[in-house]
C-alpha cells in the first residue's frame, strides 16, 4: 500500500510541476499576444478610437472589429476560462472560426430591491476577429514569419 501511495505522491508532484509550468508558458504567450501591433488605421483617445470612413473597409464596421487591442484581449480572456489542458484546442478553435466569444455583464434586472446590488443579466457577445489580427497570431505560432506592423 505504501508503494501505492508513494507513486500517487509523485504523480501528483509531477502534475503540479506541469501545471506550473504550463501556466507559465500561458502567461508569456499573453504577453506576446499584447505586445502585437495595433491596428495603424485607428487613432486612439483614452479609452476609445476614431477611424476614418474610408478605413473602416466592407467586412465589418462593428467597432470592435477594428480594436485589435480589444480582440487581443478578448482572446486572452477567453483562454484564461478554460482549464490550462483545453488552451491549445480553445486557441486553435478561435482561431478556425475567426471569433472570440466574450462574456459581459449586462444591466442591473430592473424591479429588483435595492436596484444597486441586482443581479446582473450576462451576456456574449460574438467578436468576429479582423483578419490581420488572425494574420499575426498565426505568425507569432509559427517560427520565422514576420508579424504585419513590426519589425519582429
Amino acid at each position: 500500500m505504501s508503494s501505492l501511495i508513494d507513486k500517487l505522491l509523485k504523480i501528483e508532484s509531477i502534475y503540479v510541476s506541469a501545471n506550473s509550468e504550463a501556466a507559465l508558458i500561458l502567461s508569456e504567450i499573453q504577453k506576446l499576444l499584447l505586445n502585437l501591433p495595433d491596428n495603424e488605421l485607428i487613432t486612439r483617445h483614452g479609452c476609445g478610437y476614431t477611424i476614418s470612413k474610408k478605413n473602416l473597409g466592407t467586412d465589418s464596421w462593428a467597432p470592435e472589429h477594428n480594436d485589435f487591442r480589444l480582440q487581443y484581449e478578448s482572446i486572452i480572456h477567453a483562454l484564461n476560462e478554460v482549464p490550462i489542458e483545453q488552451t491549445v484546442r480553445k486557441l486553435e478553435s478561435i482561431l478556425e472560426n475567426e471569433e472570440v466569444k466574450v462574456k459581459k455583464a449586462g444591466f442591473p434586472l430592473i424591479g429588483w430591491p435595492g436596484y444597486g446590488d441586482a443581479p446582473r443579466v450576462n451576456t456574449i457577445s460574438i467578436i468576429k476577429i479582423n483578419p490581420v489580427v488572425l494574420r499575426n497570431i498565426k505568425a507569432l505560432l509559427t517560427p520565422s514569419t514576420k508579424v504585419e506592423g513590426t519589425e519582429l
